[in-house]
């Protein structure tokens, strides 16, 4: 608590700025405080956990605040289902146009398609959340602008999410199959527990992995357990770590 006084209250010059150690005391004044001081330099920001079951920290609330940091390149938003819906991430493209990582772990609904104007992002974790919507206009969209516009991707973490993610399996598949044609820098991908088997696998395998440096796929809940099993040993694989950030979110011991 001590700390947290000190940075509301000090003037020092910073650009990383962590709030997740003091999630249960941190309030809404405390936000726009620390949005007042330090928005303008602020490089990287995590809010995990500020937004988890404590309702009085909303989408507005936060929306307010990335007004003033228009030089965000991190932002990190894990277990933030208080305020990270439709308006969170209208605000984010909004004002946060230069971000390069967004981690949206463990939230509920995501509109994909509200990402596609964050050109520069690199490094996208939504994993855990319960639901992936591709497009905002049509929840049962099997289709999404965002890997058509987001082309500099590189991570992309979406495992171990529940049985309902998608609106239908063709979702997956189409997903991968915008991974081949859009995102040719890609390094690290994680679709660990997705429903339906891919048929686009195979391609995917044979364009972009040569250049992946981690990859973990699994694909459940199959009509023939030994197709399973198969899909099982051919499309885990596991490689060297890289230096992404926070690369224990996308190690083999943790995803």
């Amino acid at each position: 608590m001590q700390k947290l006084h000190q940075i509301i209250n000090s003037s020092t010059f910073i650009d990383e700025l962590n709030l997740k150690p003091y999630y249960a005391a941190l309030k809404v004044k405390d936000i726009f405080h620390l949005s007042s001081i330090y928005g303008e330099n602020l490089k990287k920001l995590d809010l995990s956990w500020t937004g988890f079951s404590f309702k009085h920290i909303t989408s507005n609330h936060i929306s307010k605040v990335l007004k003033t940091m228009n030089n965000l390149i991190e932002l990190r938003c894990r277990n933030c289902q208080s305020f990270v819906d439709q308006v969170f991430l209208k605000a984010v493209t909004k004002h946060c146009s230069k971000l390069e990582l967004l981690d949206l772990f463990h939230n509920d609904i995501i509109h994909l398609d509200l990402l596609s104007p964050l050109k520069e992002l690199k490094y996208l974790d939504i994993s855990q959340c319960k639901r992936i919507v591709l497009s905002s206009e049509n929840e049962e969209s099997e289709q999404t602008p965002f890997f058509r516009n987001c082309t500099k991707l590189r991570w992309l973490l979406i495992g171990k999410t529940y049985p309902s993610m998608f609106s239908s399996p063709s979702c997956f598949e189409n997903i991968m199959l915008d991974l081949i044609n859009y995102c040719p820098d890609l390094q690290g991908v994680n679709f660990w527990r997705q429903q339906g088997i891919t048929r686009h696998f195979d391609d995917f395998i044979k364009v972009l992995g040569q250049s992946l440096r981690y990859l973990r796929c699994r694909v459940v809940k199959c009509k023939s357990r030994k197709r399973s099993r198969k899909t099982l040993e051919t499309s885990t694989r596991k490689l060297p770590e890289s230096p992404v950030p926070r690369a224990n979110c996308c190690s083999s011991e943790h995803v």
